[in-house]
């Protein structure tokens, strides 16, 4: 029994790390985004509607 509680707490712990890389990784994204955007944010209002 303990094995498998054991086996259970590595697998919730692996989740939880790959869930911190993914969430690292999307802010990474965003960050890129924002980036391309940020010449063009006058373009747009702060709801992201095109002013033009």
């Amino acid at each position: 029994m303990l094995i498998k509680e054991e086996k259970m707490l590595l697998l919730i712990a692996n989740l939880a790390e790959r869930l911190t890389r993914t969430e690292q990784r999307i802010t990474q994204l965003q960050k890129m985004v924002h980036s391309l955007l940020e010449p063009k944010r006058k373009d747009f209002d702060k709801d992201g509607v095109v002013l033009r």
